[in-house]
């Protein structure tokens, strides 16, 4: 799933014309994602199959992906799926 939010925001970002050719950050906080996304490959074919799509549009949007690792507590987008008690 956090492969899948990559891509997702790949795409977003992709589609906005004034983003092409442009760097990106994208904060994960898996380290087996970070690392297949840098390397771009893995041995897991369900990884494989999303880095192939990653690859592919970043190539041809012009985009460059930095991945930055953050740890879950720390990281802004998981608040909204966590579970608080009031």
């Amino acid at each position: 799933l956090e492969m899948r939010a990559v891509l997702s925001s790949i795409k977003w970002r992709s589609r906005q014309l004034d983003l092409v050719g442009q760097r990106c950050v994208h904060l994960v906080d898996s380290q087996v994602c970070m690392g297949a996304i840098a390397k771009g490959r893995s041995p897991s074919s369900d990884l494989v199959f999303v880095i192939k799509r990653i690859n592919s549009l970043l190539l041809a949007s012009s985009l460059t992906l930095l991945v930055a690792y953050v740890s879950t507590h720390d990281n802004p987008a998981d608040a909204p799926s966590r579970w608080h008690p009031k």
